[in-house]
């Protein structure tokens, strides 16, 4: 299931900084930038735990 913007319940500051943040990201959308995030929060706890960064991903058919 997945949560619209308006139901996670963001404060208008933290909407205003994710703007920010996609804007200058050149992001389509808030939800973008959210999930860019995330993605990044995780590589950094990847590498915390492990001690490796994580690298590229290649798509293998």
């Amino acid at each position: 299931m997945q949560l619209s913007i308006e139901q996670i319940g963001y404060s208008k500051d933290q909407l205003a900084k994710l703007e920010l943040y996609r804007q200058a990201m050149q992001l389509p959308s808030i939800e973008a930038a959210i999930e860019q995030l995330n993605r990044r929060q995780l590589d950094a706890m990847v590498a915390a735990m492990t001690g490796k960064r994580p690298g590229p991903q290649l798509a293998i058919n």
